[in-house]
C-alpha cells in the first residue's frame, strides 16, 4: 500500500523461498543473499551519557531497542575476535517504529483480507486517509514532519581508524536486519574492535552484533524462486503479466496491491527453518 507522498512504478515481483539449518540466518548485501551463522555479542554498548545498553541490545528482540535521536551515540565493543575470514556489522534497526498513523494502519490491514470485496472500500479509505494526513501535515508543519519523514542516516566510525566514516545505512520502516562490511576495519591482532554509531535524526535500534557472513552454497540451503500467480490493484482489478512488465503497475497514496503466489506443502525437518524474501523491481517519483 502506498501511504507516503510518492508515485511508484512496479515491473516484477517474486518470492524466493529458501529452507536452511536452524542456526543459519539469512541476510541481503547489494541485492545478494547471503548467509550467516557465527555471530558474537559486544562487550560493551554505552550512551553519550555512560548509561549501559550491552544487555538490552544483544538479544532478538523488538521488544526492547534504543530509541536514538539526532546527535545521539552508541560506543560499541567486541572483545575476544575469533580468527573469520570476514566480519560484518549485523544491526536490527527501524526508520519510525510505533509511529502512530503507521501502526494504526498496520493493526487495520492484519484484520482484513482484501480478497473479500467489502473491505476494499474501506482499505482506500485507511490509505487515502493516512496519506492525507501526511500532506496536509507536511503542509501545515514541515520544521516538526518533515525531519520525521526525511531519510535517516546511522554513521560508524571505528575508533582505532581515527573516526573514519564506515559506513551510512538507511533503516527500513520497519524492523529489520542490516549488514555492514566491517572485515578491513577490524585488526585481529588487537583481538578487539570499538566503533561509534551516531544518530542524524530518530530511528529505533534494537540489535547489533558481529557475524562471519558467507556465500548460501557455504551451508546446506535450498532456494527456490516462487513465481507470482495474481496480482489484484485496487483500481483495476486483475492485472495481467503484459500490463507488469511494461511498468504500468503503478501506486499513489490511497492505492494498494495484492501480490498471490503459489504454495506447495513441503515438510522440513526440525532442525531446519525457512525465510521467504519478496524481490520487486520498479521506481518511485515524488508527488
Amino acid at each position: 500500500m502506498e501511504f507516503e507522498h510518492e508515485h511508484s512504478y512496479f515491473s516484477d515481483f517474486k518470492l524466493i523461498k529458501i529452507t536452511c539449518p536452524e542456526k543459519v540466518n539469512i541476510g541481503v548485501i547489494d541485492n545478494e543473499i547471503v548467509a550467516f551463522k557465527n555471530l558474537i555479542l559486544p562487550s560493551s554498548i554505552r550512551d553519550k551519557k555512560g548509561e549501559d545498553w550491552t544487555k538490552k541490545l544483544s538479544i532478538l528482540s523488538d521488544r526492547t531497542f534504543f530509541g536514538g535521536e539526532k546527535d545521539d551515540i552508541l560506543n560499541v565493543k567486541f572483545d575476544k575476535l575469533p580468527d573469520w575470514e570476514n566480519y560484518y556489522l549485523v544491526f536490527r534497526a527501524c526508520l519510525r517504529a510505533n509511529y502512530p498513523s503507521i501502526s494504526k494502519i498496520s493493526k487495520k490491514l492484519e484484520k482484513m483480507s482484501p480478497l473479500q470485496k467489502r473491505w476494499a472500500d474501506s482499505l482506500k479509505k485507511i490509505a487515502f486517509a493516512s496519506a492525507t494526513t501526511f500532506v496536509v501535515s507536511e503542509a501545515a508543519k514541515p520544521e516538526n514532519v518533515l525531519a520525521k519523514l526525511s531519510p535517516i542516516s546511522i554513521y560508524i566510525y571505528s575508533n582505532n581508524h581515527k573516526k573514519k566514516l564506515v559506513k551510512i545505512v538507511h533503516p527500513r520502516e520497519r524492523f529489520s536486519l542490516g549488514l555492514v562490511d566491517f572485515s578491513k576495519y577490524v585488526e585481529k591482532k588487537d583481538n578487539s574492535v570499538s566503533l561509534k554509531m551516531e544518530w542524524t535524526k530518530f530511528h529505533n535500534l534494537s540489535f547489533v552484533g558481529l557475524a562471519e557472513v558467507k556465500p548460501l552454497d557455504s551451508f546446506q540451503v535450498k532456494q527456490k524462486t516462487i513465481e507470482l500467480s495474481k496480482l489484484r490493484h485496487s483500481e483495476n482489478k486483475d492485472v495481467d503479466e503484459g500490463y507488469l512488465k511494461d511498468e504500468k503497475v503503478e501506486l499513489i497514496p490511497g492505492q494498494f496491491i495484492e501480490l498471490e503466489f503459489p504454495a506447495e506443502k513441503e515438510n522440513i525437518n526440525s532442525n531446519q527453518k525457512t525465510f521467504f524474501i519478496l524481490k520487486s523491481k520498479g521506481h518511485y517519483t515524488s508527488l
